[in-house]
C-alpha cells in the first residue's frame, strides 16, 4: 500500500481540526441562540399573564365604581400649584396623578378614588415578577396611577396628555383592534424617571369604550442582566428597527456599538423618546454590520460570520415571535 507524504497528512490533520473547530463554533453559537429564544418566550408568557391578570383587576374596580368610591379617602388629595390634582407619594403604596392640561371633571378625578382599590393588586405584580420595574394605570383623561411610587408632580410634566404616548396609544382600537395585550418593544424613555424602557400593556374597555391602560414596565438594564450576562454573554437582543434592546459590553465591543448608560434626566419627557442613533444598528457606521441587520431581517434564521477585533466572528440570529426583536448569538470564544 502506497503511503501518503508527511505533509499531505500534516495538511488533512489540521484541515479537519479547523473544519471541527468551525463546526463546534457553530454548535455552540446555535445552542446559545435557542437557549435564550426559549428562555425569553417563557419568560414573556409569564408577564402577559401577569398584565390579563392586572385588567381583570381594573376592569372589576370599574365595575364596582359605585360602591368603591364612597370608601375613598378623599381628604388625601389636593391640587398643586400647578394645577395637577394628585395624592401626596408614599412609600408602601402607589402614586396617583391627574394632569392639568384640561379641566378636571369629577368623573376624572373619580377614577382615582375608585382604584385606590388596586393598592394591594398592584404591589403584587411588582413583587411577584423580578423583570418588573413599575406598574401603572393610566386613563383616558390622563389621571396616572403608578407604583412604586414617584414624586409625579416634580417627575410628570403638569399638563401631560398621555394618550399622545406609546404606553398608551400603542394599545388603542387603531393599534390594537384585537383588544389584547400588546408589548411596546421599542426602548423609550420613561417619563416618571427610571431610564430606558420597554412596556407590555392591555386596554380597558367598559361599555365598548376605551376607559384607559394598563401596564407593566421592564428596564433595558435589567433585560441585560438577565439575557446578555454569563453564559449569555453573546446575545444582543435589537428591535427591528435597528435598535439596540441589550448586549454585554463584549458583544457591544464586537459589533462596535456604545456600552450601556443610564440615562441622566434634565428635564420632564414630554413626548414619545427614543434611544439615539449611535444604538442604532440600521445606522451604523460600519456597511457589514448595516448588511448583518438588512440579512437578518430578511430570513427566519440566519447563520453567518462579521470581522470584528482583527478575527472572523461566527453568529447565529433569528427572530423572536410575537415580540418584533431579533436574536442574535455571537461566538465570543
Amino acid at each position: 500500500m502506497r503511503k501518503l507524504p508527511l505533509f499531505v497528512l500534516t495538511f488533512l490533520l489540521l484541515n479537519s481540526g479547523c473544519s471541527f473547530n468551525f463546526l463546534n463554533r457553530y454548535a455552540a453559537t446555535e445552542d446559545q441562540l435557542e437557549r435564550a429564544k426559549s428562555q425569553l418566550n417563557a419568560d414573556f408568557k409569564a408577564l402577559e399573564v401577569a398584565i390579563e391578570n392586572l385588567d381583570t383587576k381594573v376592569e372589576e374596580a370599574y365595575k364596582n365604581k359605585t360602591a368603591l368610591i364612597p370608601k375613598a379617602n378623599k381628604s388625601q388629595y389636593k391640587t398643586a400649584p400647578t394645577g395637577v390634582y394628585y395624592r401626596e407619594p408614599r412609600l408602601a403604596r402607589s402614586d396617583v396623578w391627574l394632569s392639568a392640561y384640561k379641566k378636571q371633571s369629577v368623573s376624572a378625578k373619580e377614577v382615582l378614588y375608585f382604584t385606590e382599590s388596586l393598592e394591594e393588586d398592584f404591589q403584587n405584580t411588582v413583587s411577584t415578577n423580578e423583570a418588573i420595574v413599575q406598574v401603572y394605570y393610566n386613563s383616558k383623561d390622563s389621571m396616572c396611577k403608578i407604583f412604586p411610587p414617584v414624586d409625579s408632580v416634580k417627575a410628570f410634566d403638569p399638563k401631560m396628555i398621555i394618550p399622545e404616548f406609546n404606553f398608551y396609544y400603542m394599545a388603542n382600537e387603531t393599534h390594537n383592534p384585537e383588544k389584547k395585550v400588546v408589548w411596546v418593544d421599542e426602548p423609550y424613555l420613561d417619563p416618571a424617571g427610571r431610564g430606558f424602557m420597554i412596556s407590555g400593556i392591555s386596554p380597558i374597555y367598559v361599555d365598548s369604550n376605551l376607559e384607559g391602560v394598563a401596564g407593566i414596565d421592564i428596564r433595558l438594564a435589567t433585560l441585560t442582566d438577565k439575557y446578555s450576562r454569563g453564559d449569555n454573554e453573546g446575545i444582543v437582543l435589537v428591535h427591528e428597527t435597528g435598535l439596540l434592546v441589550s448586549a454585554s459590553n463584549r458583544a457591544s465591543e464586537v459589533l462596535n456599538l456604545p456600552p450601556f448608560k443610564e440615562k441622566v434626566y434634565e428635564s420632564t419627557v414630554k413626548k414619545d423618546t427614543f434611544r439615539t442613533d449611535e444604538y442604532n444598528l440600521s445606522k451604523h457606521k460600519d456597511p457589514q454590520i448595516q448588511k448583518l441587520l438588512k440579512k437578518c431581517l430578511s430570513k427566519e434564521h440566519v447563520n453567518t460570520s462579521i470581522d470584528a477585533l482583527g478575527k472572523t466572528v461566527r453568529l447565529s440570529c433569528s427572530r423572536l415571535g410575537s415580540i418584533h426583536w431579533l436574536v442574535i448569538s455571537l461566538n465570543l470564544n
